[in-house]
């Protein structure tokens, strides 16, 4: 798995040791809130007993990796030694994105020992915007012998001209040596070079009008035995209205290749220089894509695009990787100048996994792919369809059956005045501990149905006793009662 997807923060949390306390130190990963289209507030409850803490907080578009360089540090100050909540609010995500995420904390005692504690993972899904979209364009580099790369440069309403790891942007290792081949995205400019560090090897950056104009760095470094380098990429005449030059750093003397009359390039590299330059004016437009689940396992997947004269077809792409193993049947969207609306529906796919999901038009021109979103299917809600009338209040319906030996399933309803909420489904034990959180979600109205099988967070069967089932919507929480026997 890329430890491209994933970030951490730290927080170093100085606490005072006030005296010895028999119970271990704990760390316990709290669920999200606050969750827009672009931004979540994290949480963890830390319970140091006087030690001295460090606190860590994990987050990536897939699976938690091993450790990584942080890229933001701060303090918080506990207000309460022995059990602290601390939160972090985190801006610059992707709309409509899965995201994983834990809090881990270091604990240091009073004889200087230290000891890791391990939060548990969780996830959450950043809200749709019908109006965000972009694109993403690949440029294949090779040569006569080891290189044969592609690199990603784009746009998107909601990225930045800077380092955008929720996009997929991540910083690559150093530089390799003189005898290896590498090519990779570096700062245009020198006020951003604290963005890209090392260089990133997909470079999105932020979509504003149809008037900007963008420069895209590009660094490459190849075997001289191999050379000339050979730079390919799709018809961009669907891509921008305006000019796209690929020049050399000395103005282009050397290189000044219009990309929009050509698909490919061989690059002489005897001007010595190991950087050339990607300028382009005027986006044509920009594709969006939006997901939903629907049910159990199902998702609906809906894109909007304008064919601009051009007789188009579109389709959805998908896959466990972003390789795209995938991809839907060809719609036809016609040859308008308005954005047109079509979508898909993907049934029983396997749950509690990430996929990722792309959008492709195509025309006379080529094909136009929107950047890529990672979802992630949930196995846990079913939802019953009804009249609006029928979802008046807040209301736990009922579990079924009570008492159960395998499995039971909640009802709970969400009136129309709490669309749109913040919903947790939690399950807690006789003495008030945790067991497992059965949906974390921002529910529209209507009536819904979870399952639960009698097993924790970490799969384990439950022994036979009384359970407890929290519904949380919004600031109202409604508690239920529930016999587990084996």
């Amino acid at each position: 798995m890329n430890k491209a997807n994933y970030f951490i923060i730290y927080f170093s949390l100085t606490i005072l040791f006030i005296n010895e306390v028999s119970s271990q130190p704990s760390v316990i990963t709290l669920p999200a809130s606050s969750i827009t289209q672009t931004s979540v507030v994290l949480g963890a409850d830390i319970k140091s007993n006087g030690n001295q803490t460090l606190a860590v907080f994990w987050i990536g578009r897939t699976k938690i990796p091993e450790f990584i360089p942080n890229d933001y540090n701060g303090n918080i100050d506990f207000k309460n030694v022995f059990d602290t909540i601390i939160t972090l609010r985190i801006d610059g995500l992707m709309p409509n994105t899965t995201y994983r995420y834990r809090v881990d904390a270091l604990f240091t005692y009073s004889d200087s020992s230290r000891k890791w504690r391990e939060g548990r993972e969780e996830y959450f899904t950043t809200l749709a915007d019908k109006n965000s979209g972009g694109f993403i364009i690949p440029i294949k580099f090779s040569n006569q012998g080891q290189l044969n790369k592609i690199k990603f440069l784009g746009l998107h309403t909601h990225a930045s001209d800077c380092f955008d790891w929720s996009f997929g942007e991540f910083q690559l290792p150093p530089l390799p040596p003189d005898d290896f081949n590498d090519i990779r995205f570096v700062s245009p400019r020198k006020n951003l070079n604290h963005c890209y560090d090392l260089g990133i090897k997909m470079d999105i950056r932020k979509y504003r009008d149809s008037t900007q104009i963008d420069t895209f760095k590009i660094r490459f470094q190849t075997i001289a035995e191999y050379h000339p380098l050979i730079l390919s990429w799709p018809n961009l005449n669907n891509y921008y209205s305006g000019s796209v030059t690929l020049k050399d750093p000395h103005g282009g003397i050397y290189i000044n290749t219009d990309m929009k009359t050509q698909t490919s390039d061989t690059i002489d590299l005897s001007y010595e220089s190991n950087f050339l330059y990607i300028i382009t004016e005027h986006p044509k437009r920009f594709l969006s894509m939006e997901i939903e689940q629907i049910g159990n396992q199902n998702l609906l997947l809906s894109a909007r695009f304008n064919p601009a004269g051009d007789s188009t077809f579109g389709w959805f792409e998908w896959g466990k990787t972003n390789e795209f193993d995938n991809q839907t049947s060809m719609k036809y969207l016609g040859d308008g100048y308005s954005q047109v609306e079509f979508n898909d529906l993907l049934e029983s796919l396997p749950s509690n996994s990430p996929y990722y999901f792309r959008t492709v038009t195509q025309n006379k021109l080529g094909k136009f792919y929107s950047v890529e979103q990672i979802y992630e299917v949930r196995s846990s809600i079913n939802i019953i369809k009804e009249k609006p009338n029928h979802a008046e209040r807040f209301e736990l319906l009922t579990s079924y059956p009570n008492p159960f030996n395998t499995s039971t399933i909640i009802s709970f309803r969400i009136p129309y005045n709490l669309s749109n909420s913040h919903a947790e489904l939690t399950i807690y034990n006789i003495q008030g501990q945790l067991v497992k959180t059965l949906l974390r979600e921002v529910l529209p109205a209507g009536n819904y149905m979870t399952q639960w099988d009698g097993t924790d967070t970490h799969g384990k069967i439950m022994s036979s006793s009384m359970y407890f089932y929290q519904l949380k919507l919004g600031t109202q929480i409604l508690i239920g009662k529930v016999s587990l026997i084996k």
